[in-house]
């Protein structure tokens, strides 16, 4: 039977006096209500185009053009449809009409155009989108809702994994670092650094049904336990990214759930400031390396959770290799030796690291120990996360402990990002990696892709600037009554098909 015909016959049936209105079923949305959800650290900015946004906050404030589903299949959001040309060099948008930012501005093809813009000509902002930004040549605009985008070589079909992190921005926002304004399903009403976020929904969102709830508030943490006893305690309705202990302890737990990522490429690194003695020495990097017991680290920080890893890629990444991800098994004798020909003996090196992961500590711990066996004194300096990012930022460090994700979907975001693109942090500017940087990132072929992909792989071996540590799956914790708490490809909450059931 047509929706058409079920909605004439329940006409027909309705009573002349109607019933009092039924609540939802449990497994039915229902709109409404205040979520309320932790976070540890605060953020740097809220400008949506900045690696240091907060991107479970800047995606409830910004769509995109459009969004993988689960199978990572673009599927429409602002463009309500896309044509690819056969020769891969041109893509044409066709904008949604009527959708209008929080200021009640119509977006248009021009706004579009400058977000893209935006990123490719500033650097600065370290977008992890930058490359793909970049590759277009022209942009043109027939009219309001139309963007063709031209480039001069042909681009892989993963040009949509710009399209994911591209958060579109209203270029006349009063403020893109603490008030942006966007298309997104809620809106900002406040921002009290070091303490909490407040956001409210878009009742002119273009999606008519959505979001269910009224109003976000996001609490700002000093520390992972803090977040936890707070959910505990029904202070919050879900902890994003808690303590490995904590997922464990409380996943058998009725009246809560674990939720994790089941695509997720979430792994911790290690960060070697090559512009600094003795890390400009990479017989130095290589005995760092060796000297890291993996798999104690994660039996230890994340049980059953984590796997050990050298490569910053998932097994599902066309750059992965599983040789290449075993490089520098726990050896010491091997890492004795390397400091020896690096001339290095009782040495003094400082770990950086940002308090908003609980593992970091027993990582550091487990390293600063195996460390102290080579002569080795490692000092440990846990900060604030907000200091941590502006600190490794400027470079004022030696070695730090991190996480990344920019490696979820295609390499090419994790080989123009942060850690492994030209600006990395490591200040790693070998004259043949950077060229193999910009040949990977023209490259569209996937066949030619491979054997760049393994060169790029090898250097990551042999300079070791930047080893990985192990796996970790992005995960979050959250109340029984959550209901359709789910991961994007970008590893954010969608939080405009959430609801909180009764």
């Amino acid at each position: 039977m047509s929706a058409g015909a079920l909605t004439a016959l329940a006409a027909a049936c309705a009573p002349s006096s109607p019933p009092p209105a039924a609540s939802p079923r449990a497994d039915q949305p229902r709109p409404g209500g205040l979520f309320r959800w932790g976070i540890v650290g605060d953020a740097l900015t809220l400008d949506g185009h900045s690696i240091n946004a907060p991107l479970n906050i800047t995606m409830q404030l910004h769509d995109r053009l459009t969004q993988y589903d689960a199978q990572f299949v673009p599927q429409p959001m602002l463009a309500e449809s896309f044509d690819v040309s056969s020769d891969r060099t041109q893509l044409k948008l066709s904008l949604r009409k009527g959708v209008t930012f929080h200021t009640g501005r119509e977006l248009t093809a021009d706004d579009i155009k400058w977000n893209i813009a935006r990123i490719a000509q500033d650097p600065k902002l370290n977008s992890l989108i930058y490359p793909q930004a970049a590759w277009w040549t022209a942009m043109d605009a027939p009219d309001k809702y139309t963007l063709v985008l031209k480039s001069d070589a042909p681009r892989p079909p993963t040009v949509f994994d710009l399209f994911e992190f591209l958060t579109i921005i209203d270029p006349q926002s009063d403020d893109l670092n603490a008030h942006p304004s966007g298309t997104g399903p809620f809106q900002l009403v406040e921002w009290a650094p070091g303490d909490h976020f407040k956001l409210t929904k878009n009742r002119n969102y273009w999606q008519a049904d959505r979001p269910y709830f009224d109003d976000l508030y996001v609490q700002i943490f000093g520390d992972p336990q803090a977040m936890i006893v707070a959910l505990e305690a029904t202070g919050i309705d879900a902890a994003d990214k808690p303590p490995t202990r904590d997922e464990l302890r409380l996943r058998g737990d009725s009246n809560f759930q674990l939720v994790a990522n089941d695509m997720s490429a979430a792994y911790y690194c290690m960060s070697m400031n090559t512009s600094v003695p003795p890390l400009d020495n990479k017989l130095v990097r290589q005995a760092l390396s060796y000297a890291t017991d993996r798999k104690r680290m994660v039996d230890t920080a994340l049980p059953g959770l984590g796997q050990p890893k050298f490569l910053p890629w998932p097994s599902h990444s066309p750059a992965y290799e599983a040789d290449k991800d075993a490089a520098y098994p726990f050896d010491l004798d091997k890492a004795r030796d390397l400091l020896q020909q690096a001339g290095i003996s009782n040495a003094e090196l400082e770990l950086l690291y940002s308090a908003q992961f609980a593992e970091y500590p027993t990582m550091a711990q487990i390293y600063q120990s195996d460390l102290a066996k080579l002569g080795i004194a490692l000092k440990l300096r846990p900060i604030d996360n907000g200091a941590f990012l502006a600190e490794k930022l400027a470079g004022h460090f030696q070695l730090t402990l991190d996480r990344n994700t920019s490696t979820s979907l295609n390499p090419d975001r994790g080989i123009s990002g942060g850690f492994l693109g030209k600006a990395n942090v490591q200040k790693f500017a070998d004259p043949a990696y950077l060229s193999l940087i910009d040949q990977v990132l023209a490259e569209s072929d996937a066949e030619k892709r491979k054997p760049l992909l393994s060169r790029f792989n090898d250097i990551l071996v042999d300079e070791a600037f930047v080893p990985s540590l192990c796996s970790v799956p992005t995960a979050a914790l959250a109340s029984g009554r959550v209901r359709g708490l789910v991961y994007s490809a970008a590893e954010n909450w969608k939080i405009g098909d959430m609801w909180l059931a009764a």
